[in-house]
């Protein structure tokens, strides 16, 4: 097993940050997977009343989350035209704000994936109300 400080001496700026990433999109995946499987199990009205949470889940997240954070990154990292408005900013500060708003950017990824599928079988279960199966 890899030990943290290991793993940070080899990975450093943007590959340690990717690698970061790349394990939540695992574990969505697998939960997208047991999503799927236990939506067959939902009835109607059940998933109709996760969908609904799911989309003001997604709405808040969006409002109050990712908005913010992707308003803050553009604010810092823009360059001024003028020599008054340059400011020196540290690579440490816009990599905390890029990782942020990586991860909040998986966060969202995650929720709408549990939303599409979520849809995808509402979906099947109104065509088959729709057409007797």
């Amino acid at each position: 097993m890899i030990k943290k400080r290991d793993t940070e001496e080899r990975f450093t700026g943007r590959e340690f940050v990717l690698m970061q990433i790349n394990v939540p999109s695992v574990i969505a995946t697998l939960e997208s997977k047991a999503m799927s499987d236990s939506t067959d199990a939902m009835t109607l009205q059940e998933k109709v009343k996760k969908s609904e949470v799911l989309v003001r889940e997604l709405i808040e997240h969006l409002e109050l989350g990712f908005l913010p954070k992707l308003k803050k990154l553009y604010k810092i990292s823009r360059v001024g035209k003028s020599r008054s408005q340059l400011e020196e900013i540290a690579d440490l500060t816009i990599r905390t704000h890029v990782s942020q708003m990586l991860e909040s950017e998986q966060f969202t990824e995650d929720l709408f994936e549990k939303l599409s599928t979520l849809t995808t079988a509402l979906e099947k279960d109104m065509n088959d109300v729709l057409h007797g199966k």
